[in-house]
């Protein structure tokens, strides 16, 4: 009886595994293929424009773009052409039925590399910033949104070897888009939840296209 249990437990955990990515996906976010969490990527091509120029254009794109580079940036290679840092933006919830508007704080991770007429982009690890104070955000935001944005190098939320302040400054937003509570006794997401998704996709596609801008636009 007990091993019956075990693996009708068992089995109830992986399909609810199996739901999240199906969820997510559902609401219209970009997944990546492998590890089905939300990942804004792609390959922006500039011809004739060589990899050092590019990678210059993005450094530019970081400097006008966020308050404090310094802050945002945390892995610069020009031989490589390999730029990787964090970031944060203001996203805002439109009215949605019932639930109210609401603007709210959205770090990401992005990392871009630059090879001669192309790069390529993903900006991932999306999460809601604790309630900390930093000037390294974006310039649209108008300052001041959350702190030790330098603690935040690791993609995984609960690493080992983070610091207990990197694993206590955010959240990543993918267990609020898959939770239970989220959703209707028919699985249909909750007007919170649908708020909170559109900003986040406005907020990212607004930072896509500034990037995309300033990289492929000739000075």
């Amino acid at each position: 009886m007990k091993n019956i249990l075990w693996v009708l437990l068992l089995s109830l955990a992986v399909q609810a595994r199996g739901q999240a990515p199906v969820r997510r996906a559902a609401l219209g976010l970009p997944l990546d293929s492998v590890t089905h969490r939300v990942s804004y990527h792609g390959t922006l091509l500039v011809p004739g424009v060589p990899a050092a120029e590019l990678y210059g254009r993005a450094q530019e794109w970081v400097a006008r773009e966020f308050e404090d580079s310094r802050q945002v940036l945390h892995l610069t290679d020009p031989a490589r052409g390999v730029l990787i840092g964090r970031a944060m933006t203001m996203a805002h919830g439109p009215l949605v039925e019932n639930a109210s508007p609401r603007d709210f704080q959205l770090s990401f991770l992005f990392c871009l590399r630059f090879t001669d007429g192309r790069c390529t982009y993903e900006f991932t690890d999306l999460s809601y910033p604790s309630n900390l104070v930093t000037s390294a955000t974006s310039s649209s935001s108008g300052g001041q949104v959350a702190d030790a944005l330098a603690e935040w190098t690791n993609k995984n939320l609960n690493s080992r070897i983070s610091t207990a302040e990197a694993q206590t400054a955010r959240a990543r937003i993918e267990p609020d888009l898959e939770s239970d509570t989220n959703y209707d006794s028919k699985g249909r997401p909750r007007p919170r939840l649908l708020r909170d998704v559109r900003g986040i996709d406005t907020a990212m596609r607004a930072v896509l296209a500034s990037f995309s801008q300033t990289t492929a636009t000739k000075p």
